[in-house]
C-alpha cells in the first residue's frame, strides 16, 4: 500500500486530541492473543442496502459504494470490483475480484418471509486453496428484498481470533492477525502505517498512540477519514488484553473483545 497519510489528516486529529505523550511501551503487550467469546460482548456487523435505479447502495459503515445489478463489474474499495447478477427476487449471484483475478463468488439468497439474508461464499486464494464459507443475515426493521439494514447473526464475526504482538525494534510492534496473515509494523506515535499482508488494500491505514504503558488507542483510516477506532488495554496482571472497538458512523455498534495470553 502507497499511502502518504500525513500527521495533520483526519487519520491522527482524534488521537491527537487525547494526548500529548507518547509512554513507552510495556513487554507484557508481546505475545500471542487468544479471543475468550465468553468473556467477550460482541455484536454482530450490520450493513444498509439502499436500492438505486440501476442496483444497490451498501453501506458498511467503514466503507460504502454502488454496484449495479446487471452482471457487470463496479470498482468498490481501491484494487476491488464486485459484479452482483439478480437471478430472481430473492437470489443473486457476486463475484469479488482483485487486480482483476476473482477471489471469491458466491450466492445471496433471501428466505420466504423476507427476514432473513444467506450468503453462499466460495473463496480461492493465491495458492489455488478454496474455502466455502456461509454467513446468515437478520433484517433490522422494515425494508423490501436487499434494501434495508441488516445484522449478522454471528456476533463479532468481524473480530479476529488471534493476535500477536512482537517487539519489531526501535520501538515499533509487529501487529499480526495470523487467520488471514495481515499485519502492520507500527510505532505507538500516532504516524499512520499501511497494512501488509495478501488481504491488504491501498489508502487503509492505522494509527496508534500510547496513552499509557497498559492502554493503547488506534484510529484506522480511508484516505484519510476515519472509519475504525479502538483501544487495547492490558489486564493489571498482564495476563488479558481487551480491545474495544467502534465504527465512526455507528458508535452504537461497539463491541468489546477480551483476549487470554496463550502460554508457550
Amino acid at each position: 500500500m502507497q499511502i502518504k497519510c500525513k500527521r495533520s489528516l483526519l487519520c491522527t486529529l482524534l488521537l491527537l486530541l487525547t494526548s500529548t505523550e507518547v509512554y513507552a511501551l510495556d513487554r507484557s503487550w508481546f505475545g500471542t492473543w487468544k479471543l475468550n467469546r465468553a468473556s467477550s460482548h460482541l455484536v454482530g456487523a450490520s450493513i444498509t442496502i439502499v436500492r438505486i435505479p440501476y442496483g444497490y447502495h451498501f453501506d458498511f459503515g467503514a466503507v460504502s459504494f454502488d454496484i449495479g445489478d446487471d452482471g457487470k463489474e463496479y470498482p468498490t474499495v481501491p484494487r476491488r470490483t464486485t459484479s452482483l447478477k439478480s437471478l430472481s427476487q430473492r437470489k443473486w449471484f457476486r463475484v469479488h475480484k482483485v487486480d482483476g483475478r476473482e477471489v471469491d463468488h458466491g450466492t445471496i439468497k433471501l428466505t420466504p418471509d423476507n427476514r432473513t439474508m444467506l450468503i453462499h461464499t466460495v473463496a480461492t486464494d493465491s495458492n489455488g486453496h478454496i474455502r466455502i464459507s456461509d454467513e446468515r443475515l437478520v433484517r433490522i426493521g422494515k425494508g423490501t428484498g436487499l434494501a434495508g439494514t441488516w445484522r449478522s447473526a454471528v456476533a463479532g464475526i468481524n473480530v479476529s481470533e488471534m493476535i500477536v504482538l512482537e517487539d519489531a525494534g526501535g520501538g515499533k510492534i509487529r501487529w499480526q492477525y495470523p487467520q488471514d496473515g495481515q499485519f502492520y509494523v507500527i510505532a505507538p506515535n500516532r504516524v499512520p502505517v499501511p497494512y501488509q499482508g495478501p488481504r491488504s488494500v491501498p489508502d487503509v491505514t492505522v494509527a496508534l498512540h500510547s496513552v499509557s504503558p497498559n492502554e493503547m488507542r488506534w484510529t484506522e483510516c480511508i484516505k484519510g477519514t476515519p472509519y475504525t477506532q479502538g483501544i487495547d488495554k492490558l489486564g493489571d496482571d498482564g495476563k488479558s488484553m481487551t480491545e474495544t472497538t467502534w465504527s465512526v458512523k455507528r458508535p452504537s455498534d461497539r463491541q468489546e473483545a477480551v483476549y487470554d495470553r496463550l502460554l508457550h
